[in-house]
């Protein structure tokens, strides 16, 4: 039992990391130049278009919220898991989390909580005697 909770919990921190991993957070950038945003629209435009940031060292693939603070031509510097990056012209933009990080965080939780709960429901149950009669004093 203890290593599928460890397996799950594996699984629930790879989720959260690349969650994580498609946003500019964990990345450190120094002086990237910006080459273009593209925006490929998939099954449901706005909602699940894979969004990719193209500098002049990598590209990444991030979420929505990050390809708002960037435009093409801009210098970006951003220390590695900060949330504020910097353009060349002395702006700042913050980055959000992502929508997706709250649901790859916390459902997995509440199912958790709901699957232990019904097994301890189910255990104490099974520990209770079913139709056994007690003795009183009486007789």
């Amino acid at each position: 039992m203890i290593t599928l909770i460890m397996i799950a919990v594996g699984f629930w921190i790879a989720g959260i990391m690349i969650t994580l991993s498609r946003t500019m957070i964990p990345y450190g950038y120094e002086g990237e130049t910006v080459l273009n945003v593209i925006v490929h629209h998939e099954h449901l435009p706005g909602r699940d278009d894979m969004i990719l940031i193209r500098t002049d060292r990598r590209t990444l693939r991030v979420d929505p919220n990050a390809a708002d603070c960037v435009k093409a031509g801009e210098q970006v510097s951003k220390p590695a898991w900060s949330r504020t990056v910097f353009s060349s012209g002395g702006e700042s933009c913050t980055l959000g989390w992502p929508k997706q990080l709250r649901t790859v965080a916390i459902v997995p939780l509440i199912v958790a909580v709901g699957a232990g709960g019904l097994l301890l429901l189910a255990r104490l149950r099974l520990r209770r005697p079913v139709g056994r009669r007690f003795r009183t004093d009486d007789g």
